[in-house]
């Protein structure tokens, strides 16, 4: 059976463009408001989880993002989203942006005032790695102006194509050039570690993404490449590193969950996902539809279609340590909550984001007179024991702020959360790590500031069918 496609992050790579209204179709006893907001009720009675709950006769000639606002969930709903532009949503659920070549954290003082940003990984072929530029680097000023309360969050995202940025222990500013349209590869860093009798697979893995965008699989056929080195390494416990992966595809955490769990069948379920009651309805009479997603043993690669094996790690590994950060969420969640039934699964780092639910886009492409789109949740997910109750994130079992560290480069035996896995891995056999106080640093991404942000998205071809049987 063909299995409902979820995009978690988490980024989605579907976008459902419903069929467009005639522009003829607008009555001239209509406001614009009235137009956009029945468009924008249609939607949401059709597809918001929690439609059940809408206003029955809400004010149609309200502002329409104060219309939508006010069809949400309020004590349940903290992820919907509209814009006046669905071009937003294209342009974001594409990863359309301008990047400065690296990933950072700010840190904020005991007053929570930001002192400087903290670089947590550079990325490959970059401006920003040419300049040398590397983990742990602490910028404190960004073209001469130094961090405050409301500037931190724009100096390192206005757009500019150059940055001067001013480094802790550097004599001079170091100058970068921003890229348009960069395509990172979520496979950051792999390696095997041997340990006593321990062999230790560790995977860094930054966004559950298939490709740059043009349909060619390529980011999962590095997945299943990292994943079959470790597999051919003979490893017997596996870190992966999801520290800073707040999320995308749920397709590509169904690969990766088929890899890592212990006694793979494709029998077996992943996760279940619950609709409001007419997508049910419609789901339930859909014969190659399905409200649940197992394990599978392989998967079609992009557009060509051709069928690639899913490498059994769990028939190697006796358990699996996942490394977490504040912002490790949704489908990076979907890995922890869909593994835990069926194996051992310990946390190390920060409790986890909470994100269990997943949204779609909506929007219009022929109509010029309405160009607002909707990101509004439509799903919510559960593993195979029914357990969905993790909106407040996953604790860590180890609890550990790296920050509060020396910031070791990713992959370095002594990189504090790394350490910690492998201490635990091997019990006594190496120097056991000292885990007791340290200061509490404080640090905040800017990822959960862009809009749209932690999401799970709905795979296009899911909503295309749902659609063709309406």
């Amino acid at each position: 059976m063909r299995q409902v496609k979820i995009l978690f992050y988490i980024f989605l790579s579907g976008i459902l463009a419903l069929s467009s209204c005639s522009d003829d179709d607008k009555s001239s006893n209509l406001t614009d408001n009235e137009y956009i907001n029945k468009w924008i009720y249609s939607q949401m009675e059709e597809w918001y989880l929690w439609s059940a709950d809408m206003p029955s006769t809400p004010d149609y000639n309200t502002e329409p993002n104060t219309f939508f606002k006010n069809l949400l969930n309020k004590s349940d709903d903290r992820f919907s989203w509209a814009t006046s532009d669905y071009n937003n949503l294209i342009n974001w659920t594409n990863s359309i942006s301008t990047d400065i070549g690296f990933e950072y954290f700010t840190i904020l003082d005991d007053n929570d005032k930001p002192e400087y940003y903290n670089i947590v990984y550079i990325k490959p072929n970059t401006d920003a790695e040419a300049k040398g530029l590397k983990r742990g680097d602490k910028i404190t000023k960004v073209n001469g102006v130094t961090l405050t309360s409301d500037n931190y969050g724009s100096l390192l995202s206005s757009g500019n194509g150059i940055y001067s940025l001013t480094i802790e222990g550097k004599s001079e500013p170091v100058n970068i050039s921003s890229m348009a349209n960069y395509p990172e590869n979520p496979v950051y860093y792999s390696n095997t570690y041997t340990e006593g009798n321990k062999r230790i697979g560790y995977l860094v893995y930054n966004s559950f993404t298939q490709d740059k965008g043009d349909d060619s699989g390529d980011y999962d056929v590095a997945l299943i490449a990292a994943l079959k080195q470790l597999y051919d390494n003979n490893i017997t416990d596996l870190v992966l590193d999801l520290r800073y992966n707040s999320g995308g595809l749920v397709k590509c955490a169904q690969i990766l969950a088929s890899a890592i769990v212990k006694n793979r069948d494709i029998n077996n379920v992943f996760i279940k996902n619950e609709y409001n009651a007419n997508i049910t309805a419609q789901i339930g009479n859909f014969s190659t539809l399905s409200l649940s997603d197992n394990f599978l043993d392989k998967f079609k690669v992009g557009s060509t279609r051709t069928n690639k094996d899913i490498p059994r790690l769990g028939d190697k590994i006796s358990k699996v340590y996942i490394l977490t950060g504040k912002y490790t969420g949704s489908s990076s969640e979907l890995i922890i909550n869909g593994l835990k039934p069926y194996m051992d699964v310990t946390l190390i780092g920060r409790t986890t984001y909470g994100k269990n639910v997943a949204s779609i886009s909506l929007y219009e492409e022929k109509d010029y007179l309405n160009k607002w789109g909707l990101q509004p949740i439509i799903m919510k997910v559960y593993n195979s024991a029914g357990q969905s109750d993790y909106t407040e994130g996953f604790p860590a079992d180890i609890p550990i702020n790296e920050f509060s560290y020396e910031m070791k480069q990713l992959g370095d035996k002594d990189e504090i959360l790394l350490k910690a896995a492998i201490n635990a891995i091997t019990e006594n056999e190496i120097v056991p790590l000292r885990l007791s106080k340290a200061a509490d640093i404080k640090a905040v991404s800017p990822v959960v500031n862009r809009k749209g942000a932690m999401d799970m998205f709905i795979d296009k071809k899911f909503a295309e069918e749902i659609k063709s049987i309406k």
